[in-house]
């Protein structure tokens, strides 16, 4: 038995409280003390009393999730096509619906009264809080894969990302009037995000190596960053292959700073808002024990990575000593946390968003071997 590794993080963004997900189940740790408040896997028996229990969870592994901004309601999606809302304050249920489609992507409206998803076929769609007060209302289409959205600041419009290296800019209500295409990447886009210290800019990151930076109202680029010419400088190597997917991008309101992870790396790419020249520059390479899954930073600005099953240390924070990031002291969650299982999973579903997944010499390769017999059946 292996204890599983948290693939999703999300801190709550009223409370400290970071919610990180293993499998089908999740925890709640406070991100104070990284003790564990609540749990639906069993914990040992020393901590019981203490750890809220979770029921009614999911039957199979939760996918994405999101909280209401007002940190009141957690929302989860996973492979058991299931959606399911849960009250933070004492983490109950509140209902649970059935999902056609796997959701890639949920964002609550700036209320608190509409959950906006986006499904693995290309679909947006708009749903009540309460499932018997409506129904699923379909916004937007991509004719590939959604792979993440947003919602800027007052549901002005919906933001969407595609396997097919597009970036669309929706207005809201009306959806059907796109306002802006950000298009630049040249391999799939995983993930967008806004810069809460400068709204009118959107980051993105995906299977090109590449981290943009637009003005998303009007699909300009403004800024665009090689991340293999980083990684060169800073002689941080893969531990397999030679690929640069972006698999996180998180941002910090509170030091200005966005985090960025690539599947398969053991580091961390930390870059810092210029105010001066209005750019992302390069801070800091954060070198680790083991390659992370993902990340996000709490109400403090401090930063928490969750590790891969190379790790005994499943989660690790670092505080902004000075300007870089240091690591802190080993967290209450590491020796209690997580939920044990017979096999792990694949922990590396990024790479999989990629079209062309036989690398181009072999295709050449195959191409020509296969040439001789298409000559000899011609003759």
């Amino acid at each position: 038995m292996v204890r599983h590794p948290y693939t999703h993080t999300l801190h709550s963004p009223t409370e400290s409280l970071l919610v990180l997900v293993c499998g089908k189940n999740f925890q709640v740790v406070d991100t104070n003390d990284g003790s564990i408040k609540a749990s639906s896997c069993d914990v040992p028996e020393e901590i019981k009393s203490s750890v809220v229990e979770i029921k009614d969870g999911h039957t199979d592994v939760i996918r994405t999730l999101a909280f209401s901004p007002d940190g009141k309601l957690l929302a989860t999606s996973g492979e058991d096509k299931s959606l399911k809302i849960w009250t933070v304050s004492n983490w109950s249920c509140l209902n649970t619906r059935p999902v056609i489609k796997r959701y890639n992507a949920i964002n609550f409206s700036t209320e608190n009264d509409m959950i906006f998803v986006a499904d693995k076929f290309g679909d947006v769609y708009k749903l009540p809080i309460d499932p018997t007060t409506g129904h699923e209302e379909l916004l937007l289409g991509h004719v590939s894969m959604t792979t993440d959205m947003l919602l800027t600041p007052g549901n002005k419009h919906i933001i969407t990302a595609d396997r097919d290296e597009k970036i669309r800019v929706s207005n809201y209500p009306d959806t059907y009037n796109i306002h802006s295409f950000c298009l630049g990447h040249t391999e799939f886009v995983s993930q967008v995000r806004l810069l809460s210290f400068a709204p009118e800019l959107l980051v993105s990151g995906g299977g090109d190596g590449m981290i943009m930076v637009w003005d998303y109202l009007n699909g300009s680029l403004k800024q665009a960053i090689n991340l293999r010419e980083i990684l060169d400088q800073q002689s941080c190597q893969p531990i397999t292959g030679n690929h640069v997917f972006v698999t996180t991008l998180e941002v910090s309101p509170q030091n200005k700073d966005v985090l960025v992870l690539i599947e398969k790396y053991n580091n961390g790419l930390v870059f810092r808002w210029n105010e001066a020249s209005a750019t992302l520059d390069f801070q800091q390479v954060i070198s680790l024990n083991a390659d992370p899954l993902d990340g996000a930073y709490d109400n403090n600005g401090n930063l928490w990575l969750s590790y891969s099953d190379k790790s005994s240390d499943l989660v690790v924070s670092f505080k902004d000593q000075d300007g870089k990031y240091e690591q802190s002291e080993a967290k209450l969650v590491n020796e209690f946390g997580s939920c044990e299982v017979e096999t792990l999973p694949n922990l590396y579903p990024t790479g999989l968003l990629r079209k062309i997944t036989v690398p181009e010499e072999e295709i050449n390769e195959a191409e020509d071997a296969e040439q001789p017999k298409k000559k000899a059946k011609s003759e």
